[in-house]
């Protein structure tokens, strides 16, 4: 048979907290007592104790899930940030409770919990293990000094190409509590110590850190990354709009070539076939002319202009020319030059 886990929730209003936290700012309530904490890393039980005692987180579970040995589970707030094209801009939960963290970006992460940390306490936060695992990076153990008040902004980077999903009631960061050396009876001539403060605002506190003294202007918190992507994005969009051009021009290019070719063919092969019509057509009128005309009548007149010449010849002395025989041509007369 499973035992039950044993679940107490501690949490109080804000002038609840405030009016118990303000009380022992400056007194550590066990100081003086028998059960007087040292100067350590707390474990559970004193950070039950305190936390009791002092209202320095809250809302606040005490059950085994949410307590290790020395350190205590909290979970996502309800608002993020993140630096957009008009400076930060929120990010709220969706309807079932998830946060999206976009890819290759960071984003500000309010944690549950609010602090109200005394002047001997100081804290610290890691992201839980499984989250590193699949790709969120956190800077390592930052310190949350004595005398914070307000929720933490935990600065989370998506490494991964695909947009991370936390659900409110999963864990989010471990946190550490540390009793200093900071005794109420004993000066403090070193260290600056903090006065009473008013709950900080988160989004007043990212304002801050982008702003540049130098350049006296606000620097976009955003990765390195992102807008490499987004330019490699647009390149690769660029190119493959050319390469469509190209790839337009070449089809529209060869169909072109194709119909110039198929015309010059088309006329050539019109052009030959009007030529050899009207040649067919001039041989067929020349047949025909040269099987209507008469030439009995040309060859009554040949042979009547053969026997004139004949008759000619004859009157003449030209002997008749035979077809085998050739008459040599006469001897040239002398000339008798008489003196």
């Amino acid at each position: 048979m499973t035992r039950a886990i044993e679940v107490d929730r501690l949490e109080w209003s804000d002038d609840e907290a405030d009016i118990l936290s303000k009380e022992t700012f400056e007194k550590d309530p066990f100081h003086k007592t028998k059960n007087k904490i040292p100067p350590s890393l707390l474990s559970a039980t004193d950070i039950v104790a305190y936390v009791k005692a002092t209202a320095m987180i809250s809302p606040f579970t005490i059950s085994k899930d949410k307590l290790k040995h020395a350190s205590y589970e909290a979970c996502i707030g309800h608002n993020a940030f993140i630096y957009g094209k008009s400076g930060f801009e929120k990010i709220t939960l969706t309807a079932d409770g998830y946060l999206r963290v976009p890819a290759n970006e960071i984003t500000f992460v309010e944690s549950e919990v609010t602090f109200r940390l005394p002047r001997y306490i100081a804290a610290r936060f890691n992201l839980q293990i499984k989250h590193v695992h699949r790709g969120l990076l956190l800077g390592t153990g930052p310190l949350v000094d004595p005398g914070f008040r307000g929720k933490l902004l935990v600065p989370l980077h998506n490494l991964t190409s695909e947009d991370y999903y936390l659900h409110k009631d999963d864990g989010f960061i471990w946190l550490e509590f540390t009793r200093t050396t900071y005794d109420e009876d004993r000066p403090e001539p070193y260290g600056n110590y903090p006065e009473y403060k008013k709950i900080s605002d988160g989004r007043q506190w990212l304002h801050k850190a982008s702003y540049n003294e130098h350049l006296r202007r606000e620097i976009p918190i955003r990765s390195s990354i992102r807008p490499l992507l987004f330019d490699v994005e647009r390149r690769s969009k660029d190119a493959v709009n050319i390469a469509r051009r190209v790839q337009s021009i070449g089809y529209f290019g060869g169909i072109a070539l194709f119909v110039s070719f198929l015309a010059i063919m088309l006329s050539e092969i019109y052009a030959n076939k009007s030529f050899t019509q009207q040649a067919y057509a001039l041989l067929k009128d020349v047949t025909k002319s040269a099987d209507t005309v008469d030439i009995k009548p040309l060859d009554a007149r040949i042979a009547q202009l053969e026997r004139i010449v004949e008759q000619l010849a004859g009157q003449r002395g030209i002997p008749e020319e035979k077809g085998d025989e050739s008459s040599a041509p006469p001897e040239p007369t002398k000339m008798i030059d008489a003196k």
